[in-house]
């Protein structure tokens, strides 16, 4: 559990803009990442991860910021497959929504507030090409070839 500590005061000493949630970050249950949470200074963004009891979102669905003159919309998407089953600790109190249905309605919304929206994927590479709409799709290519690269 210390390590958590040590990569949220990592993010926030690089400067991080937003983190969206993977099922690694599950690990210690829902109650300890909302705890860690409070340590990050930056937004935690679930765009598609809900609170079971109350099933109100996690965290924040989506994010704008302004960069450079730049409205730059970032959300976060988690895959319903990366859980071994019901009985998987990692999703106790959370609910995982449809992401191909999350990423759309995400995209109708923020298409006309933004320049350019962000994906933080927790999906992998062949469903991130699936689940984003189409005019998106360069992005997600081009994003895959420059990580490939490095």
């Amino acid at each position: 559990m210390q390590k958590a500590y040590l990569i949220i005061d990592s993010f926030n000493l690089m400067g991080y803009h937003a983190m969206g949630i993977g099922d690694d970050d599950l690990n210690f249950g829902k109650e300890f990442l909302l705890k860690i949470s409070k340590r990050a200074k930056f937004p935690i963004i679930s765009s598609n991860v809900f609170d079971d009891g109350s099933k109100k979102p996690l965290f924040q669905s989506s994010i704008i910021k302004e960069i450079n003159g730049l409205r730059i919309g970032i959300v976060s998407l988690l895959s319903q497959d990366v859980f071994l089953g019901p009985s998987d600790p990692r999703s106790k109190g959370v609910i995982i929504r449809p992401p191909i249905e999350t990423a759309q309605n995400l995209v109708n919304e923020l298409a006309p507030k933004t320049d350019l929206i962000i994906l933080l994927s927790h999906l992998g590479y062949p469903k991130d090409v699936v689940s984003w709409p189409k005019p998106y799709l360069e992005s997600i290519s081009l994003w895959e070839a420059i990580r490939e690269s490095i």
